[in-house]
């Protein structure tokens, strides 16, 4: 096989991948619609699933010549939850870090902290050196069909309906999804958990509330 074959294979696949990826999100945003996701709760290790995201991205990673760096300081990372749609969530923050990020660091974090309102939460911050994202904008991006801006759009050729799912499946969890960015200067996206479940029957065309911080729950 020459390297023109080789290239023209690579360009197969990854045509492929991203149609099934459309088709993806299609679905799981008429789920979400219809009021029919349902979570398969099991327990498991949250800081485990997070380098299982972070290895399936390597090869991304190194195509961008970036550099990754994952920090998790605590022992009990234990989750009640969808394994699947947890790690879809993830998925789609740190490709999104990847994709607008020409050069520097990804850092990912894992920490817990007490919310006054929601008790013990776990919070998986991915941070980007990428483009940023202005604060009008940022109002955009877990509208359907949305992305960002011009510039956003001739990188990406999704159907900007990844962050929309994303936080609706946050909010199935009982959590959510915080954003901060600055224009040139990087973004953070934080998704955070309940440590210990309290998963309650949610409407998945129910509006996000806000607490008390300003903070989405």
């Amino acid at each position: 096989m020459g390297e023109r074959d080789y290239d023209a294979l690579l360009t197969v696949e990854r045509n492929s991948q991203h149609l099934l990826s459309l088709i993806n999100d299609i679905l799981d945003i008429s789920k979400i619609e219809a009021d029919k996701v349902i979570l398969d709760l099991d327990e498991f290790d949250l800081k485990c699933l997070v380098k299982d995201v972070i290895e399936l991205n390597y090869s991304l990673i190194d195509e961008k010549q970036l550099s990754i760096a994952f920090h998790c300081e605590q022992e009990d990372t234990l989750i009640e939850g969808d394994s699947i749609k947890i790690k879809q969530i993830l998925t789609n923050l740190l490709a999104n870090a990847i994709k607008f990020t020409d050069a520097g660091t990804i850092t990912v974090q894992l920490e817990s902290f007490i919310h006054p309102n929601h008790g013990k939460m776990a919070r998986v911050q991915v941070q980007d050196t990428g483009i940023g994202i202005s604060a009008d904008d940022q109002k955009l991006l877990f509208q359907k069909f949305s992305q960002v801006d011009d510039s956003a759009t001739r990188r990406s050729s999704g159907a900007g309906l990844g962050l929309m799912i994303a936080e609706e499946f946050a909010i199935a969890h009982g959590g959510w999804i915080d954003v901060e960015s600055v224009v040139g200067s990087g973004s953070t996206f934080s998704l955070i958990l309940p440590l210990i479940a309290h998963i309650e029957s949610y409407s998945m065309n129910g509006s996000t509330n806000e607490t008390a911080d300003g903070s989405r729950s």
